[in-house]
């Protein structure tokens, strides 16, 4: 049985209108509110499947979400004359080989790799300060299970771990910042990506993956 939802009277007075035009059953109410759950679900469920953009055969340069199947993605880049970009669809696999699209992905995601290969040379700096602290810490503990007379030789070795913790206080306080800066970039460059992979579906350009 459905049951009317009638607006206010001071919307049907003296109105020439239709009454239907101002009701709608509560199960159709039902039907359209299931149906918008149901597209932003599956609008959701697109959005965290995943993708994998590859430069030829040499391995991938990004990958996003869990479900990346290797095997499939080891046989494309077998048989891949070029670069591609790989995804997942709710559920299906496709490739994407257009140059004007890769080339497109490829920008979106240069900020994250720059500031990867940043934060790499950060961290071997803090690597290479991290073994000169330890071995002044190897120092001081052999220092100090000596007697009095190595007491001098232990204050000069405290002094020295304390200016060798100054840099990798910066160190520590720079490379936060650049992964802060890197997820931004990251979120971007998904933003981007999958903003491509929509057009790809539209117009085309995203080829289904025959299977192996």
């Amino acid at each position: 049985m459905a049951f009317a939802v009638r607006l206010p009277s001071r919307y049907s007075q003296d109105s020439n209108l239709d009454h239907s035009e101002h009701t709608m059953s509560i199960p159709s109410r039902l039907c359209l509110a299931l149906a918008g759950a149901i597209l932003s679900f599956s609008a959701i469920a697109a959005a965290d499947e995943p993708y994998t953009l590859v430069q030829g055969k040499h391995g991938a340069i990004s990958t996003y979400g869990s479900g990346s199947d290797n095997e499939e993605l080891d046989r494309l880049k077998r048989t891949s004359i070029g670069p591609f970009l790989w995804f997942r669809d709710h559920g299906k696999s496709y490739v994407i080989e257009d140059r004007a699209l890769l080339a497109r992905a490829d920008a979106a995601w240069k900020p994250v790799q720059a500031l990867g290969q940043e934060m790499s040379a950060l961290g071997k700096q803090m690597g290479e300060q991290g073994r000169q602290m330890g071995k002044l810490g190897r120092e001081m503990g052999e220092q100090g299970r000596q007697d009095r007379a190595g007491e001098a030789a232990m204050t000069a070795k405290a002094r020295q771990m304390d200016q060798a913790a100054k840099p990798m206080d910066s160190l520590g306080k720079r490379m936060g910042e650049l992964g802060e800066r890197q997820g931004r970039a990251s979120k971007e460059a998904e933003r981007a990506t999958r903003v491509l992979i929509d057009e790809a579906l539209r117009t085309g350009q995203a080829k289904p993956v025959q299977a192996g």
